[in-house]
């Protein structure tokens, strides 16, 4: 679930991130059709709500959503800009590097597919509207799957099934029931609660800048999935693969966002990050 620079933004507020930064992320090069200087939202305090005693961001009221029919569409360009990627994804397979390094650079690639068909489905709009219109795909696309819409259902399958089959030679993963998966999100709320992962996770960022405290948390976050993923039976790639496909598959689920919520604030506060200028990835449908 964990990948970067995908923000659930309230007030807008946006600093420059080049592209070339972005691709310079992903081993290989990625090439995209997006051109020109683009910009990262920061992630503002959000206003919480309460589910089984941890804070959670609501979906409600954020954003407008998009029609079922303007997602797919979106989707099917997502689909055609991730097959100009195809040899990029291909050569993450002989990268060097673990498991979680390497998925973190596909979510790289995937999210910068997803602003480039929303560029071509909203031409003319700017970086700042991209994004936008990147919280708001998440949002509305999370919203029409859980209401049963298969078209999307649909793609979203074949947008993973790309992506496994060309990034890791994997193809989709069993599906694990909601309860599993809230018993994984609680279960790593408490993993970076622990003493021993706090002092490690300080000891890393303190005295680097922003950008480098951002790395090594998500580079610590995802070594912990990794981790404790095994202590459920999901090893391996495989296992990795499952998990992180599954709880992006519930994160709409109430529990697993407050969860998931919770833990990336316990982990910006360990770091002294102040949550406006964190890139801390959030779940996305």
């Amino acid at each position: 679930i964990f990948f970067r620079i995908l923000h659930n933004t309230m007030h807008r507020r946006f600093v420059p991130l080049g592209v070339t930064a972005l691709r310079r992320m992903i081993s290989g090069g990625v090439r995209t059709a997006m051109t020109g200087p683009m910009t990262r939202p920061l992630m503002s305090q959000p206003s919480p709500l309460r589910t089984g005693g941890v804070r959670a961001n609501s979906d409600q009221g954020l954003v407008p959503t998009l029609t079922p029919e303007d997602c797919a569409n979106i989707y099917q360009k997502t689909i055609e800009a991730l097959n100009t990627m195809e040899m990029p994804l291909k050569n993450l397979k002989l990268t060097p590097g673990s498991i979680a390094q390497r998925w973190n650079k596909v979510m790289l690639v995937l999210m910068l597919s997803r602003l480039d068909a929303i560029k071509k489905f909203f031409p003319g709009c700017s970086d700042q509207e991209a994004y936008m219109n990147l919280q708001k795909l998440s949002l509305s696309v999370r919203r029409h799957m859980s209401e049963g819409n298969q078209t999307l259902v649909d793609l979203d399958e074949k947008i993973w099934e790309f992506l496994l089959s060309h990034a890791f030679g994997k193809s989709l993963p069993e599906k694990m029931s909601v309860d599993v998966a809230r018993k994984i999100a609680l279960k790593l709320c408490n993993e970076v609660s622990e003493e021993e992962f706090a002092t490690k996770l300080r000891s890393m960022t303190q005295g680097k800048g922003l950008e480098e405290k951002n790395d090594v948390l998500i580079q610590c976050l995802l070594e912990a999935q990794f981790k404790l993923f095994e202590t459920f039976g999901y090893s391996d790639e495989e296992g990795f693969i499952c998990v992180q496909k599954n709880l992006m598959d519930y994160a709409g689920d109430a529990v697993v966002l407050a969860y998931t919520s919770a833990y990336n604030y316990i982990l910006l506060e360990i770091a002294e990050i102040d949550p406006r200028m964190a890139s801390l990835p959030q779940p996305q449908a």
